[in-house]
């Protein structure tokens, strides 16, 4: 496709310009724990250089994506989200909304890149100001980002409903077999109370997955 020329409309949404498209990037609170972690599996990355990795990323995204004469504005920050505070869902929940409204109102921006394993408050908060956030939460239920579009996007993965519904017809329609009778004990899908959003998925999936195939 041949670079864009011509009037790209200037701006034409909170933190889009005639040049460019403001990104907030939030990154998480040094934690000892999660340094641990990252060490183990020979992660020895500073913060900098974290940032300049998703900057190369961006600058690889404008070549091969068309962003009509604009460039990409990665604004980074750190979450007010103290790890400390991982026993008190109230005071991480605040913190959350912070990084929020500094997103939408201080930064301006058009969209949050990544939420910084920030609580939903922060999702929440941004919808409401009908700011997106891309690449935000590891596969939730369907209904989850139903309920939030088009403002919220996840990581790439299936979303939970898809995810446990795949694995439903694996287990039910392809390993399960010789086909149990009505009336057989049906250990892999058969009544359960479910208690979860998780288990009532599985179970229905399952119980869709049987009747589908008769």
């Amino acid at each position: 496709m041949p670079p864009f020329s011509g009037d790209n409309g200037g701006g034409t949404y909170q933190g889009v310009s005639a040049t460019s498209i403001t990104v907030a990037v939030p990154y998480p609170q040094p934690s000892a724990a999660a340094q641990a972690i990252l060490t183990a599996a020979g992660d020895n990355d500073n913060q900098d250089q974290r940032n300049q990795t998703l900057k190369d990323y961006v600058n690889l995204f404008e070549h091969h994506v068309q962003t009509y004469g604009r460039k990409v504005n990665l604004v980074f920050f750190e979450s007010n989200v103290n790890p400390n505070d991982s026993q008190n869902p109230a005071a991480q929940n605040s913190e959350a909304q912070a990084d929020a409204i500094h997103v939408a109102k201080e930064i301006k921006a058009f969209a949050s890149l990544g939420d910084a394993a920030d609580p939903y408050a922060f999702h929440d908060t941004l919808v409401a100001n009908k700011v997106m956030c891309v690449a935000c939460t590891t596969t939730l239920p369907a209904p989850w980002y139903q309920q939030r579009a088009p403002y919220i996007w996840g990581n790439g993965l299936p979303d939970e409903t898809q995810d446990y519904s795949m694995r439903a017809e694996v287990i039910c329609d392809e390993i399960r077999s010789p086909r149990p009778s009505a009336t057989a004990s049906t250990a892999c899908c058969g009544p359960r109370p479910p208690t979860t959003p998780t288990s009532r998925g599985w179970s229905s999936s399952c119980s869709g997955s049987r009747t589908s195939a008769g």
